[in-house]
């Protein structure tokens, strides 16, 4: 059995991304977790665009 991947998306770019810490947290990693083993993105700029465009600000 493949090891999962680890989450490209983190805390600390939410942080970044001016979102305070909170539920929302959880749900936007779980989000991001989806997209990236859809192949959305696959390393750290890709999540930081991800989330930018979740955000509806990209």
């Amino acid at each position: 059995m493949e090891k999962p991947r680890p989450a490209l998306l983190r805390g600390q770019h939410l942080i970044a991304a001016g979102l305070t810490a909170g539920p929302r947290f959880a749900e936007l990693i779980r989000e991001s977790l989806s997209a990236q083993d859809d192949g959305e993105f696959d390393d750290e700029a890709g999540a930081a665009g991800w989330l930018e465009r979740r955000l509806g600000r990209g």
